[in-house]
């Protein structure tokens, strides 16, 4: 009797689970921008967004793509104490990206890209965990916002087209 149950269980797994299809895609094999591109980042959180661009795109020197993130970091204090220390703020990060072909000479695409988050800080005197949450959440913000430029890219059906072309 156990072990009919053990293959029951078994089966519904194997079956519930063989239709699983990933949301997120990042992948870039078939694209012309595979190990083709060079990334030239400027701006805030320079080192956060060259890592998770890097992560993306395999880079190589002497690319027929270039690949230029500018960004932009503002906070904003959304919610005020009566003791005037902020307790929920605002971090909006503003990429814009400008993918060039060299090949051509031409500008390919200007995108321009904003991702805001919110996060509840302790005002306490230093606190660790603020800044640590502050961090995370600044990540998810960068991470966000490029996923967001993938999947803009993946809707473009002519990579080789200059935009003073269309």
């Amino acid at each position: 009797m156990i072990n009919k149950i053990k293959y029951i269980i078994i089966f519904f797994l194997i079956g519930g689970c063989s239709s699983i299809e990933f949301t997120y895609k990042n992948d870039l094999i078939n694209s012309p921008l595979d190990n083709n591109i060079q990334i030239l980042i400027k701006g805030d959180d320079k080192s956060i967004i060259s890592r998770e661009v890097k992560s993306s795109f395999n880079e190589k020197e002497g690319a027929d793509f270039v690949l230029e993130i500018t960004s932009k970091k503002t906070q904003k204090n959304q919610t005020i104490n009566t003791d005037g220390t902020a307790s929920k703020i605002l971090i909006t990060h503003s990429l814009k990206y400008y993918l060039k072909n060299t090949a051509y000479e031409c500008n390919i695409l200007e995108k321009n890209i904003s991702s805001s988050s919110t996060f509840d800080s302790k005002s306490a005197g230093y606190n660790f965990g603020t800044d640590v949450s502050a961090k995370e959440l600044l990540i998810e913000n960068i991470t966000r916002n490029i996923a967001d430029f993938i999947n803009y890219l993946d809707q473009i059906d002519d990579l080789d087209k200059c935009s003073d072309e269309n």
